[in-house]
């Protein structure tokens, strides 16, 4: 059936054209060169009107939605670069290897969700929550380390630090495979678990340290 319809909208131009022709030579009795122009000038218009792509609406996201996801898609860039100057700045070389991989995490979960935008919603958090927070929690660690602080509450901190860093790269990995995969990251169950606790462990981080 398809294979039909594309064979018909081929011929529809040039059926158009030859009618026009017949029409304007026969009936009209226009000159036979004029009647040529004609026939040409409208086969030109049917093709483009029939063959130039036109823009089509994703499947299941409003305008509105899809401009929202592209702003947001562009926020996350400007994170991405922000959390890629620590690398930079910060000494703690397990810190700035794990951080390194979440960048890497995230430019690729841009360029999914770009690719697929129906995606978004789940993959929001990766976008926005996570880095934001790991950015908040890194500068106040950048300042720390430059200061050369040595009491017990900054090295508490700044170990608290380089553990929730790690829990936030895994978090990317195991989204990131999920987000891969035909479902759209929510039928994992392991995911969910993670989430969950990365997400206590960032509240309670942020209640400790007064972020």
């Amino acid at each position: 059936m398809k294979e039909k319809s594309n064979t018909f909208t081929m011929i529809l131009p040039a059926l158009a054209a030859g009618l026009l022709f017949i029409f304007c030579f026969a009936f009209l009795r226009l000159k036979l060169i004029i009647s040529l122009i004609i026939s040409v000038i409208v086969l030109i218009v049917f093709t483009l009107i029939l063959y130039i792509p036109s823009k089509k609406k994703i499947p299941g996201v409003s305008t509105s939605y899809g401009n929202q996801i592209k702003n947001n898609l562009d926020n996350a860039k400007v994170l991405t670069r922000k959390l890629t100057q620590f690398n930079f700045r910060i000494e703690n070389k397990k810190i700035t290897e794990d951080l390194k991989i979440i960048v890497s995490n995230i430019e690729k979960i841009i360029k999914i969700v770009e690719e697929n935008p129906l995606k978004y919603k789940r993959a929001s958090k990766y976008l926005n929550y996570y880095p934001e927070t790991t950015i908040k929690i890194l500068d106040q660690y950048d300042r720390i380390e430059n200061d050369r602080l040595q009491g017990s509450e900054a090295l508490n901190f700044m170990k608290k630090v380089e553990v929730l860093v790690s829990r936030i790269k895994s978090a990317y990995d195991t989204g990131l495979n999920d987000l891969y995969s035909d479902d759209i990251l929510d039928s994992s169950a392991d995911l969910k678990v993670l989430e969950s606790d990365l997400n206590n462990q960032i509240g309670s981080f942020k209640n400790d340290f007064n972020l």
